[in-house]
């Protein structure tokens, strides 16, 4: 388990380039902790970001990761990740809420990047057929 705990802290310092330099700023009995959260975050967040994939598919695997999450917190593990996570906040007496809202606002920003689209199209389209009015 330690080996998966410092992999996933080595994650997070290496993959995401914001959390080397912030993590000096943080209290040293505490920096694991913050660093498996940061993972969490920065996992949703790719998920969210994963612009090969459909929108539906990338609302799938949110959904997902918020259940082994909801899992991981009755002691049902997807994964090692999901128990040192889930260790993390019952330790530091986090509110699970904090975690699924965060997912539920990269689910809103893949719906809303797919909206931004459609409106993009629609607005384009209502423009042409103005056009197509106005030279008949």
């Amino acid at each position: 388990m330690d080996n998966d705990i410092n992999n996933l802290i080595s994650l997070s310092k290496q993959h995401y380039e914001n959390f080397p330099v912030a993590s000096f700023l943080l209290p040293k009995n505490k920096r694991d902790d913050i660093a498996i959260v940061y993972w969490f975050a920065r996992t949703a967040d790719d998920i969210a970001d994963e612009g090969q994939f459909s929108a539906n598919e990338r609302i799938s695997a949110l959904d997902e990761f918020q259940n082994n999450f909801i899992d991981s917190l009755q002691n049902k593990y997807a994964d090692n990740k999901f128990k040192i996570l889930s260790d993390v906040v019952v330790r530091n007496n986090l509110n699970p809420e904090y975690f699924t809202n965060l997912i539920s606002a990269f689910k809103q920003d893949v719906l809303k990047t797919d909206i931004i689209i459609l409106m993009r199209y629609l607005i384009i389209v209502n423009a042409q057929l103005i056009l197509l009015e106005e030279l008949f």
